[in-house]
């Protein structure tokens, strides 16, 4: 299943460096100009859809490379995970037992395990009402 998991992620770390690549390469739009006509309405209004469009043309900009950047590299994680996943070997894991000599210590256990004697389960009758008036 391990090695299932990695192909996958291999497989999609590929998908996501063509998407990238395809980020950085794409046509974002172009720059307009401003005019001016010989009335002022028609300057203006030319003026402003010429300022919006350079304003989109730049936030596409701006977009289409950040998702280039997160396509690469989360490409490039994704192989490394799934290259770590299809080749690591099965060996268990040991863990080194932490020694270390304290002179005044008490053993935890010693110090909270004192005797106890057991205790019966003490029955009690439900109350009784009450009838007085």
């Amino acid at each position: 299943m391990r090695r299932v998991f990695g192909a996958l992620l291999l497989a999609f770390s590929l998908i996501a460096f063509i998407a990238s690549m395809n980020m950085f390469d794409s046509y974002t739009g172009g720059y307009e100009s401003s005019e001016r006509y010989g009335g002022d309405a028609y300057t203006g209004i030319q003026n402003a859809a010429a300022q919006t469009a350079n304003n989109v043309e730049q936030l596409s900009t701006i977009v289409s490379e950040g998702f280039g950047w997160l396509f690469l590299l989360s490409s490039f994680t994704m192989f490394a995970c799934g290259l770590y996943q299809v080749v690591r070997k099965d060996t268990p894991v040991r863990v080194k037992k932490l020694e270390c000599e304290m002179p005044y210590a008490v053993p935890v256990a010693a110090a909270y395990t004192a005797p106890v004697a057991p205790v019966a389960p003490v029955y009690t009758a439900p109350p009784q009402p009450n009838n007085q008036q």
